[in-house]
């Protein structure tokens, strides 16, 4: 069983985001707009260090995700080939037009 902290110091969070620790720097500075906009974890400062919640940090990651790969142009026009169902019926030059 793997314990997960319940804070992470900013090089840490920076490993884990996979963002740069300069630029992870760069966003705690005011006025903030980049937290708030979603660009970056919420911090916390505990004594003189920089946290983040254990949280927050996963919440962002989830916000980032993206599911699934844009299909390239050649992926596409493989899978709207349709094989010729209608050849001997007299609807055939108008259903092999449906892409279905």
């Amino acid at each position: 069983m793997k314990i997960f902290p319940l804070s992470y110091s900013e090089e840490e969070t920076s490993a884990i985001i996979n963002m740069g620790l300069s630029k992870l720097q760069k966003t705690r500075k005011a006025p903030h707009t980049q937290i708030l906009n979603g660009e970056a974890p919420p911090f916390y400062k505990d004594g003189g260090s920089v946290r983040y919640r254990w949280e927050d940090v996963m919440e962002y990651m989830d916000s980032r995700t993206l599911f699934g790969k844009p299909k390239k142009k050649e992926e596409q026009k493989e899978e709207t080939v349709q094989p010729n169902r209608a050849v001997k019926s007299p609807a055939a030059p108008f259903i092999n037009r449906l892409n279905f």
